[in-house]
C-alpha cells in the first residue's frame, strides 16, 4: 500500500496536526526588582557588578549574579542587604507585584550601607 510521506520521512520533522491550536506561553514579565524589608520599607535590588535591576524574581537575580559574574551570596537576606537600595514607596508602581507579596527580608539583617566596614 503506497502511502504519503510519514512524519519520520519529512525533512522538516514531524507534522503538526493543524486541527489543534498551538499552545503559546507568555514570557514572564521582567520588571525592576523590589523587595520588602519591612511592611512599608522597600528595597530596589540591582546587580553589584553590571547594575542590572530588571529580573523576574529574586531567584533570577541570584542566578544572574552567580552565572554572569561569579558573585554568590550566603542567603537571600545577604544579597538584598548588599545589593538593595532603600526607596520611597511612592517610587513603586501601583501595579508592581511586590505590593502583593509578604515581607521577604528580615529587618534584623543590616543593609550594606548601615553595617559600615566590617571586612
Amino acid at each position: 500500500v503506497a502511502a504519503g510521506p510519514s512524519a519520520i520521512d519529512s525533512p522538516r520533522g514531524p507534522r503538526r496536526d493543524s486541527s489543534r491550536p498551538i499552545a503559546r506561553t507568555r514570557p514572564p514579565k521582567i520588571h525592576v526588582l523590589y523587595c520588602k524589608r519591612e511592611e512599608r520599607e522597600y528595597m530596589r535590588v540591582s546587580c553589584p557588578v553590571c547594575y542590572l535591576d530588571r529580573f523576574e524574581d529574586v531567584s533570577a537575580f541570584l542566578v544572574h549574579c552567580e552565572e554572569q559574574h561569579a558573585v554568590t551570596f550566603l542567603s537571600t537576606d545577604e544579597a538584598i542587604g548588599k545589593c538593595g537600595t532603600l526607596v520611597e514607596e511612592s517610587e513603586i508602581p501601583d501595579d508592581h507585584p511586590i505590593r502583593q507579596k509578604p515581607v521577604l527580608v528580615s529587618p534584623s539583617i543590616p543593609m550594606e550601607a548601615e553595617s559600615g566596614s566590617e571586612e
